[in-house]
């Protein structure tokens, strides 16, 4: 803006008026002129993630820093993939829930406790552990004597 009225006013005039120093007025002038650093490493991104459209941000850094030598955060170059709108094409998916069944040729596990817990005497309900991760401890329980906080 002001360099348009750089063009019509003469700059003493304009800096007695506006409340800026000269060397502000200087020091914007010359920012404006220059290429900042993010542009160029804006630049190197697009580079990188052109030859590669799998890469996300942690390999882009690190490409950033073994290649070119720039000391460069992932927090940074997320902002900026961000503000370019691009980012790693697959490998974003949440990991797939556990299944029972066993795909289209077999049958899934009948519930045959239907949330009843109790039994009336011992072994006469068992039950295993089917959770997705290993958890150590006892892989069966006796629901006759269980502990109902721990199913």
């Amino acid at each position: 803006m002001i360099c348009i009225l750089e063009a019509k006013f003469r700059l003493s005039d304009l800096l007695r008026v506006l409340p800026i120093t000269t060397a502000t007025f200087y020091y914007w002038k010359r920012q404006f002129n220059q290429i900042t650093e993010n542009e160029k490493i804006q630049d190197l991104i697009l580079y990188i993630w052109n030859s590669d459209k799998h890469m996300g941000v942690r390999r882009i850094t690190s490409e950033l820093k073994t290649k070119f030598d720039l000391k460069v955060n992932h927090k940074r170059v997320h902002r900026l993939m961000q503000e370019l709108n691009i980012q790693g094409q697959g490998f974003r998916g949440k990991a797939r829930k556990y299944d029972s069944s066993k795909g289209p040729e077999g049958k899934r596990v009948k519930n045959h406790v239907k949330r009843r817990f109790t039994a009336k005497y011992p072994h006469q309900k068992m039950t295993s552990d089917v959770t997705e991760f290993r958890i150590p401890g006892d892989d069966q329980t006796d629901l006759f004597g269980a502990d109902y906080g721990s199913l």
